[in-house]
């Protein structure tokens, strides 16, 4: 916690951020792992979606696989998941879109609204997109682990691009473990 922070919360504090309009800082979750039960929408043609808890809200995640957005009249699937399930994502939840290379207008699109849910968000939430070359979907899973973990807590709002595949751990609650070169 930091010395805004600490501040913001006294009760000195809390009044004075409340009376000049300053930023409310709300903690963010930084343990690694999901922050509690993902939902996930759209073509899911990624064969780790499958793998990711899903349960009643507040939901730790929403991740939307728009793969096959193809045209502008395809965007409203992107409506039709977020706006009934935004409100219930619990503090220092995370919203991913998957994305195909930005090829389509439709798919460039994605950017944009990736930007504008992650401007909505509240209580230490974060929004990311991220595009998928063919070939690449192996690839995504470390990417998507990264993002929905604790560690991304200051990552929002950014375009990732996945154009080869790596190594992932095999649990999603996986703790990373660095090993000493002595």
């Amino acid at each position: 916690m930091d010395r805004y922070q600490k501040f913001a919360s006294s009760g000195l504090g809390r009044q004075l951020v409340r009376r000049l309009g300053l930023p409310d800082p709300y903690p963010l979750r930084r343990e690694p792992g999901l922050a509690g039960p993902v939902l996930v929408g759209g073509a899911s043609r990624l064969p780790f979606l499958k793998q990711l808890e899903t349960g009643p809200a507040p939901y730790g995640a929403l991740v939307f696989d728009a793969s096959d957005v193809s045209s502008v009249a395809d965007l409203r699937q992107l409506y039709d998941f977020f706006h009934p399930n935004l409100a219930s994502l619990g503090p220092c939840g995370r919203v991913v879109v998957i994305g195909r290379s930005p090829t389509s207008i439709a798919q460039r699109a994605l950017e944009g609204f990736v930007r504008s849910v992650g401007k909505e968000l509240r209580r230490g939430g974060t929004a990311s997109l991220v595009h998928v070359a063919d070939g690449a979907e192996d690839g995504a899973e470390s990417t998507l682990r990264f993002l929905l973990s604790g560690r991304s807590a200051y990552v929002s709002g950014q375009v990732i691009h996945v154009s080869a595949p790596s190594a992932a751990p095999e649990s999603w609650n996986a703790r990373s473990t660095a090993k000493s070169l002595s």
